[in-house]
């Protein structure tokens, strides 16, 4: 799609993880020794459970990211709530009330939840669109996931990785503001023939078919930006264990000092929220200074991948 002309700005990060716990007590671990000892051995050693009410998380996080951008519940023009886990039935109605308590009561708000791990990039392109037509000059972004053990294991189809509940929340604004990263580009590329190939017996298949279709978007990002792998700083990809990330660190043509991989053991895979989390990170490390850049990637349910190019202003 086209950039839009006037730039966007993402900044005003926050997020919150529950309960952490060894991956060894997950609730199917029983079940599942053989992939838990392949997951240790790549990185990923525990997952986040949370217990804290959505009404609670929202006005914590959502708080916390409209002090560091020092802007009040009513410069919040629109808010976008993305997630995959979210029970419609008794949850929903957390989000209006958290939102009420906050203020900000005249945003109009928006909802995510089809893409489940790229619901965050298709959010950022929503708020790209808002900003972009001049509905919204200042949009609280939000998410979160929080698995039910009864109804899905935490592990990741092929050993990926292992699901870690949180919620997370940032500020995207028409306008320059402290410690914020433009938007250059957001890309989408769907890829429903990757679906197909759900059995054991298709692994290598669907190596093949991922392999190409994570190459095409990172390349159609380079082709937006005319720019190359060598022009990034950081690579960042969702807490996958370290084998997948050197896989797609080398499609993706970056060499190993320059991939993000600190919070594999740190965090696991925290759904959409572990793009936001990684920046917050590196800001608090003092690792991002202006000028860099940053390619954000991932895959929603192995179908939707996304690429997002961000500068450091």
């Amino acid at each position: 799609m086209t950039i839009p002309a006037k730039p966007i700005y993402i900044h005003s990060f926050s997020h919150r993880c529950g309960d952490w716990i060894p991956i060894e007590e997950m609730q199917d671990a029983i079940d599942n020794q053989a992939a838990i000892h392949q997951l240790s051995r790549l990185g990923i050693q525990r997952f986040s459970k949370l217990q804290t009410s959505l009404n609670a998380l929202i006005t914590e996080n959502l708080e916390r990211s409209l002090g560091q951008a020092k802007l009040s519940a009513d410069d919040i023009d629109a808010t976008i709530f993305f997630s995959t886990t979210l029970d419609p039935y008794i949850q929903h109605s957390d989000v209006p009330m958290a939102l009420h308590d906050l203020g900000i009561t005249r945003a109009i708000p928006y909802g995510v939840f089809y893409n489940q791990c790229t619901n965050h990039t298709q959010a950022l392109q929503l708020a790209q669109l808002l900003c972009a037509e001049g509905r919204a000059n200042h949009i609280a972004v939000f998410g979160y996931d929080a698995l039910d053990d009864n109804k899905i294991s935490r592990i990741l189809p092929s050993r990926t990785s292992v699901y870690s509940d949180a919620f997370i929340s940032c500020i995207v604004s028409r306008e320059v503001r402290k410690d914020s990263y433009r938007i250059d580009s957001i890309d989408h590329l769907y890829a429903p023939e990757i679906s197909q190939y759900n059995r054991p017996e298709d692994a290598l298949h669907f190596i093949t078919a991922y392999s190409r279709r994570f190459s095409e978007i990172c390349q159609q990002s380079y082709k937006n930006n005319l720019t190359s792998s060598n022009e990034y700083n950081f690579l960042i990809t969702p807490n996958y264990n370290f084998s997948v990330v050197k896989n797609l660190a080398e499609i993706a043509g970056f060499p190993e000092d320059r991939v993000y991989r600190d919070n594999i053991t740190r965090y696991s895979h925290c759904f959409s929220g572990d793009h936001f989390i990684a920046l917050q990170h590196l800001e608090k490390a003092n690792k991002t200074q202006q000028g860099n850049r940053y390619l954000l990637t991932a895959v929603g349910g192995f179908v939707t991948f996304s690429a997002v190019t961000l500068m450091r202003v």
